[in-house]
């Protein structure tokens, strides 16, 4: 069983993924209005989660997973964050699977006061509504399929950074490769270039 603390730090994780997966910007009146969804996290026999190795990259993923709705949805879900010097103004990642199929999150400030600052983490603790992970249960997972063997790696990269200061760190050319690799439609232009952060 996760330890509290632990258990926190997921929950704040699995709303950033339920933001990114909602196609209308969500306003903070309406956030609070969002009904309390229920997960799992899918056992890492069954998909498992893998960060991809980037040297240079100033953005380092703190934690990374798969969780499955009980009623519906789930999907790769993260927080990651700044270790480099230099306020980021925009980031994009993506979670490429190995048997076809990629999601991709956009992060843009809209203002000085969203950078993402060094040490920072994104989503941030205060943006995230209340939603609720539970056991997997033997029940759950007859109820869920997940049971048998191993169904798909997921590969978690940030494909783009750009700095306050207009520097960019871009891993693009092996995020098309992966993409060719796992027979996977390049990411929209719309997630290139970022979408806005409200």
């Amino acid at each position: 069983m996760l330890e509290r603390s632990t258990a926190m730090r997921y929950l704040i994780v699995m709303f950033w993924l339920i933001c990114a997966c909602v196609t209308n910007v969500v306003g903070g009146h309406q956030e609070q209005q969002i009904k309390k969804s229920r997960y799992v996290i899918v056992p890492r026999e069954v998909v498992l989660p893998v960060i991809a190795d980037q040297p240079d990259c100033p953005l380092k993923f703190e934690k990374v997973l798969y969780v499955a709705g009980i009623d519906a949805g789930g999907g790769p879900v993260y927080e990651i964050r700044n270790q480099g010097t230099k306020p980021i103004q925009s980031f994009v990642i993506a979670a490429l699977h190995s048997v076809g199929g990629a999601n991709a999150w956009g992060f843009r400030a809209e203002t000085l006061n969203d950078w993402l600052m060094p040490g920072e983490t994104e989503p941030k603790p205060d943006e995230v509504p209340q939603t609720e992970i539970i056991p997997l249960t033997d029940k759950l997972r007859e109820q869920l399929k997940l049971n048998g063997p191993m169904k798909a790696i997921v590969i978690f990269m940030v494909v783009r950074v750009e700095f306050a200061d207009g520097s960019i760190y871009s891993d693009e050319e092996v995020n098309k490769a992966l993409h060719a690799l796992f027979d996977v439609p390049p990411l929209p232009e719309m997630l290139e270039k970022s979408s806005a952060k409200k």
